[in-house]
This record gives C-alpha cells, sequence and structure tokens, in this order.
C-alpha cells in the first residue's frame, strides 16, 4: 500500500491475487491516489470475493484475467505487453521454473528501462529465498544498471524488521499487522515482500 502510494503507477500488474487481499490493499492505494488501475491474473476468481464485499466502489478499477497469463493464447503473451505496466507484484506458485517464466516473458522484453515492483513470500525459515525468489535475484545480479532491493523480512534481516517495529511504536501504530486478517506468529509467517526498484542500462 505505503510503495504504491509513493511511487502513484498508472496500472498495476497483480499475478495471482488468490483470495484478494493483496488486491485489496493495491486498489486501496490506487484509489487514495486518485489515478492507476489494477490488472489481476489468477486460476480462479476466489480474489472477487474480498473485492467486491470490501470495495465494491473500486472494483471498477480491476480487470481480474481468469486463466495462464504465460499460455500461447494469454494476455500476457503478446509483444510489448510487460511495457504496459509500470509496477509489477508477484504471489504466485514461488517456484523456480515460474519464476524464470515471468522474467523471460514480461522482464526480459521490456523497452522501458525501469523496472519496479515486489515478490511476496520470498525468504523461508532457513533465512534463505524461496525458489521464487532465487529465480529473480539471479537476474536482478545479473542486469547492468542500478538496482535497489529491500525486505522487511526477520527471515532476512532483523536489523530492519526491528527498526520498523520501533517506527511503529513511535507513530502509535499497535498491534500486529496481521490481526484482522487471522491468527498467526511472526515467527511462521513473516515471509515477507521484497521490493525492487531498478534501472538497466
Amino acid at each position: 500500500y505505503m510503495r504504491l502510494r509513493e511511487q502513484r503507477p498508472s496500472r498495476v500488474l497483480e499475478l495471482s491475487p488468490n483470495c484478494g487481499w493483496s488486491s485489496f490493499y493495491l486498489l486501496s492505494a490506487l484509489a487514495k491516489n486518485e489515478r492507476g488501475t489494477l490488472d489481476s491474473f489468477d486460476m480462479h476468481d476466489c480474489s472477487r470475493h474480498i473485492v467486491d464485499t470490501h470495495l465494491p466502489d473500486l472494483a471498477p478499477l480491476r480487470t481480474l484475467h481468469l486463466g495462464d497469463a504465460f499460455a500461447p493464447d494469454g494476455a500476457l503473451m503478446g509483444e510489448g505487453v510487460s511495457d504496459a505496466f509500470d509496477y509489477f507484484f508477484i504471489d504466485s506458485e514461488h517456484s523456480y521454473e515460474f519464476a524464470t517464466r515471468v522474467v523471460d516473458v514480461l522482464f526480459r522484453t521490456r523497452s522501458n528501462p525501469t523496472l519496479v515492483g515486489s515478490i511476496h513470500d520470498t525468504y523461508n525459515q532457513n533465512h534463505l529465498p524461496s525458489e521464487e525468489a532465487q529465480a529473480f535475484l539471479e537476474y536482478f545480479a545479473a542486469m547492468s544498471g542500478d538496482r535497489e532491493l529491500f525486505t522487511a523480512s526477520p527471515m532476512k534481516d532483523m536489523g530492519n524488521y526491528a527498526q520498523l517495529v520501533r517506527a511503529r511504536v513511535e507513530l502509535g501504530v499497535g498491534g500486529d499487522v496481521r490481526d484482522n486478517v487471522a491468527p498467526c506468529k511472526w515467527l511462521f509467517c513473516a515471509n515477507g515482500s521484497l521490493f525492487f526498484n531498478l534501472v538497466q542500462y
């Protein structure tokens, strides 16, 4: 939510909203910005419930595409499609193979040198990248240009996580951000997002 408020994208790509909580936050940010639309791709329409129930006025800002986005007749296979989006949010099957498809179809084909977005579920309880995150990290490392990567996941960097917890206390933001979503202990659910901001030379 905060990243979209700062970046103010005009068109956001969301891969695999699942039950729709990521759509909820993405749409909320776009509405607050008073600009931007969301294209969500998934194999099922479970996310309609969250969006239609909690954000019925914002549902028109989102187009839900059902099916395999990377199939030969999929909506993401067209030439130059990735340049239509200026923010990417990915929370998919977390496999190396799938992430490689995203890199090949969306990232390598871009003519726009700037790449901005986030990937969810990036680090596991062994403090290592997920298979999906590893594929993206390899691509980012091989890029020529400027790159900024950040995660608040304590599975990767307890220092960043501790600083954010202190900032929340100082700002009077109490409680676990997940309290209203599902009971969850941070140790088992702290596989947070990896945020990226890259410029290819």
